[in-house]
């Protein structure tokens, strides 16, 4: 188990949004605070699980891009926010990352299964697509507005709401009543006109969260169904 400090992490320089990679290295900040954690290893390159779980991460400007939904279907995205949630509320980020969302937990642990174990194998040159296909950040404003149950949320304003201190998930809950956790999802990566795989964070309280790869098909009736998927981190 991986103990945080209690601050956001940046593993690309967004404004407001802030990332930790997966299976860092614990180092002591320069005031001799609590650990945190680095995103690199003992050679400054990132690690298998920064591939597995950031893959994606660096947007390399701090704006969205403006393709909107362009290049995946609103589907795809309501289809993995159903397949890690009941059929309750819940907070969705509106714009498309990957990683650890720090700023939520107390501490978190690698999966220690890998996806191929899982019963989802992926080869490198899958990962490196789905990150490429992450290069940039996307607004999910228009297509969180026609889930009725999914109540949209700024970065930045969900950072805001946790600060610094243990009452996050206190003021979560008063803020948004009824609602058990937050969502992050990346961009899905089509593998065929009806195969996508897609990062999904789900987090619900400091030592209750989980992210995972998941494989979602369309089948005959138009409908996307998670056919599997692969832990890669929980807290």
């Amino acid at each position: 188990m991986r103990c945080l400090a209690r601050q956001p992490f940046f593993v690309c320089d967004f404004v407001a949004l802030r990332w930790r990679a997966l299976r860092p290295q614990l180092k002591r900040d320069s005031l001799g605070g609590s650990p945190h954690e680095s995103t690199t290893n003992s050679d400054g390159l990132p690690m298998r699980s920064v591939q597995l779980a950031v893959l994606l991460l660096c947007a390399w400007s701090n704006a969205l891009t403006p393709r909107g939904q362009a290049s995946a279907s609103c589907a795809v995205y309501a289809a993995a926010i159903d397949a890690v949630t009941d059929s309750g509320p819940v907070v969705v980020i509106d714009s498309t990352g990957a990683g650890v969302p720090t700023f939520a937990f107390m501490a978190y642990s690698d999966s220690p299964r890998t996806p191929a174990q899982q019963g989802l194998p992926l080869s490198d040159s899958v990962f490196q697509a789905l990150r490429t296909t992450n290069q940039h950040r996307e607004s999910l404003r228009g297509c969180l507005a026609a889930l009725q149950r999914v109540r949209p949320v700024r970065d930045d304003s969900l950072i805001a709401l946790f600060g610094r201190d243990t009452k996050g998930w206190a003021r979560f809950r008063a803020h948004y009543a009824g609602v058990r956790g937050f969502i992050l999802v990346s961009q899905p990566l089509m593998l065929a006109d009806s195969v996508a795989l897609i990062y999904v964070a789900y987090a619900s309280d400091w030592l209750a969260g989980q992210g995972a790869i998941l494989r979602l098909e369309r089948d005959s009736a138009g409908h996307w169904v998670r056919k599997a998927g692969a832990v890669l981190w929980n807290s």
